[in-house]
């Protein structure tokens, strides 16, 4: 659990959660899923703008337990980046 929450995730994510936000991968997860993730917070944004919408950059950052401004810089990055409008 993590951001006040208890999560399910699919495997394939628990390398962008545990080097954007620092879950802990439970036991036995296997290495193939483990390799470091190039720009995971924007991974998740991304994803977490793809499927809901439209959001507020406190409700992002609520849902995966970030400071606003933290949010708030990857959301405007991935904008300017022409991935998000």
């Amino acid at each position: 659990s993590f951001a006040g929450q208890s999560w399910w995730v699919a495997v394939e994510d628990i390398g962008r959660l545990r080097d954007g936000v620092g879950v802990a991968v439970p036991v036995g997860v296997p290495m193939a899923f483990l390799e470091p993730i190039v720009d995971p917070l924007g991974g998740l944004l991304s994803r977490y703008a793809r499927t809901r919408g439209p959001f507020t950059t406190a409700d992002a950052a609520t849902r995966f337990g970030l400071g606003l401004r933290v949010a708030a810089d990857v959301l405007g990055r991935l904008a300017a980046d022409g991935k998000l409008v």
